[in-house]
């Protein structure tokens, strides 16, 4: 189901697995620091109200990842609010390029939720989301 798109993102829900779908498109480089983060907390009204236990984030259009303001805005404040709405699963899709950069080298000790995960393919993304390891 769609949710919502502008020339940013856009936001889709999938009922059956509960997943968020959040994708952000070319134009997103465009925005301001607080327009990115308004475009981000869209998504926390949708998991409270779709019951959303998983999401997913196409960051391949994203062009803020060396921008160190969004980055410790989404370390503070962002993903400490995804942990707290009950999410279970939170799959971040990069370019092929650059997914050796985000992927773990060793195992958390302990199970902090949501697990995240890096992505290349959707595909994958989408397949371990399914999979009922929680």
């Amino acid at each position: 189901m769609n949710l919502y798109s502008s020339q940013f993102s856009e936001y889709h829900f999938e009922s059956t697995h509960r997943i968020l779908f959040m994708s952000w498109k070319k134009d997103s480089q465009n925005l301001d620091e607080e327009k990115i983060k308004a475009e981000m907390n869209r998504s926390l009204s949708f998991i409270e109200q779709y019951g959303v236990r998983n999401v997913i984030v196409d960051t391949r259009n994203y062009t803020f990842r060396n921008n160190l303001n969004i980055q410790n805005w989404i370390t503070r404040s962002y993903m400490p609010l995804m942990m707290s709405a009950g999410l279970l699963k939170y799959a971040i899709i990069v370019d092929s390029g650059i997914i050796h950069q985000f992927k773990d080298s060793g195992e958390d000790d302990e199970k902090v939720l949501p697990i995240v995960e890096y992505f290349a393919e959707m595909d994958e993304a989408k397949k371990w989301i399914e999979s009922h390891e929680h």
